[in-house]
């Protein structure tokens, strides 16, 4: 998810389309969307303050900005879990058809180039 939040939106929108959901998959496809645009929202507003100038409230020493970024990881794993526990529901819903579209899509939004750039303090 290198792109804006704005292009995530578009994928997913694109995605729903190529889908052509029946009533019965509407729900596991707005789950698993809503998680998706949570994770990205979450992104772009990491991406956003990223280059700021740190506040008086940051970590005052190595080891807590350590304890920050652990934190962060963790808050990005958790989001990703709950993204494909709502894919496998979605997924249940799909026909082979289907599947192989959101396999595509899916890969649009989640590719290994697509993953937040990583901040180094060097």
């Amino acid at each position: 998810m290198t792109d804006s939040y704005e292009q995530t939106e578009l994928r997913l929108a694109l995605m729903e389309s190529d889908l052509r959901l029946s009533s019965e998959q509407q729900e596991p496809w707005r789950v698993f969307a809503q998680k998706v645009r949570a994770y990205a929202s979450d992104l772009s507003r990491e991406r956003a303050h990223i280059g700021l100038p740190l506040s008086e409230a940051a970590p005052a020493n190595g080891v807590q900005q350590i304890d920050k970024v652990i934190e962060s990881e963790r808050n990005r794993v958790s989001e990703l879990e709950a993204i494909r526990t709502a894919a496998d529901a979605l997924y249940a819903t799909l026909s082979a058809d289907q599947k192989k579209t959101a396999d595509t899509r899916i890969q649009s939004i989640f590719s290994p180039g697509s993953l937040p750039p990583r901040r180094d303090n060097n």
